[in-house]
């Protein structure tokens, strides 16, 4: 017995990236950039300690990973696309350098 040619195959989008429209894609940005800002701010305070830090790195750095998929979609030229690399390229190196221990 076979079975009959299948006649319509729903599309379906399993990226779901590809769904988040323009504007939550900035707003997302903008508030990665506002926690790269935070620990800007941080570096700056002789009164921060480490364990204020961690967090805050370890925050970076999952919002890095979080945003990374964002950054694949964005069409090359984009400059969205250019603002995000360069954010999460500064967030992985400040993360680096902050396990390494270099602000000890």
């Amino acid at each position: 017995m076979t079975l009959p040619p299948v006649q319509h195959i729903p599309t379906m989008q399993f990226d779901p990236i590809l769904n988040i429209d323009k504007a939550q894609s900035v707003e997302r940005v903008e508030q990665f950039l506002n926690i790269l800002e935070d620990y800007q701010k941080k570096l700056g305070d002789t009164n921060s300690t480490l364990k204020g830090f961690y967090s805050l790195v370890s925050k970076m750095e999952s919002e890095a990973a979080k945003l990374k998929p964002l950054l694949d979609s964005l069409p090359d030229g984009d400059r969205l696309k250019d603002l995000l690399n360069r954010a999460v390229v500064t967030a992985t190196v400040e993360a680096i350098k902050f396990n390494r221990g270099d602000y000890l």
